[in-house]
């Protein structure tokens, strides 16, 4: 189906890096989908989701004229979460039983990286020289684990916030009617989603917003 298609050839003119397609563990682990409709849409072949390399934080869902749909997760939001999740790990470490033993940083500090974080985000994607180095240090193996575990929890939302556009989007009306131009979305987390814009087709395909 052309969803299917779509991804494939975005995927062959930009590969995905050595880590593969991070998101497709958070999809396995959602199936069989909770929603009848969208559990038979996966099955068919009407509904694939997928990372793409994209250094952007953002998430887009298309709809084809054959009625299939692509969720798409730009390489720059996985990135992103990773950060923000290392960040809120690396605030405090723990033993195993769950007391806390001793601060990594304060939370004033945790604000100031994360606010930084913030700020790295641009037009073109992070800037990875703003990027505060508690955000990419490595933490121990149990603290990789909690942060990987929190990680997934907010990349599932965001895979349940397009399933929302794939389950209640209503095609416009008319027999034939032009699609919309993909349109910049921040993830939904940041902030919420603005209006949809219109503008000649690049794809052949409408990208649902909320």
């Amino acid at each position: 189906m052309r969803a299917s298609e779509e991804l494939d050839t975005r995927r062959r003119e930009k590969p995905l890096g050595p880590a593969g397609d991070r998101i497709a563990p958070v999809f396995a682990s959602l199936v069989p989908l909770a929603d009848a409709e969208l559990e038979a849409m996966r099955q068919s072949g009407a509904l694939v989701v997928g990372e793409i390399t994209n250094p952007l934080p953002n998430a887009k869902t298309f709809h084809f004229p054959d009625d299939s749909f692509a969720i798409v997760i730009y390489s720059g939001l996985v990135d992103f979460y990773q950060y923000v999740c290392n960040t809120l790990m690396a605030s405090s470490i723990m033993h195993s039983d769950g007391a806390v033993t001793s601060a990594a940083l304060s939370m004033n500090d945790v604000i100031a990286n994360l606010k930084q974080l913030f700020q790295a985000w641009t037009p073109d994607g992070l800037v990875l020289d703003r990027i505060p180095p508690i955000s990419l240090a490595p933490l121990p193996p149990q603290y990789a684990e909690m942060t990987a575990l929190l990680n997934k929890m907010a990349l599932s939302f965001v895979l349940s916030h397009e399933f929302g556009h794939v389950r209640y989007y209503k095609p416009p009306r008319g027999a034939n009617p032009p699609p919309r131009s993909p349109c910049s979305r921040k993830s939904s987390l940041i902030r919420p989603a603005a209006k949809a814009c219109s503008s000649p087709p690049a794809r052949k395909a409408a990208v649902l917003r909320a």
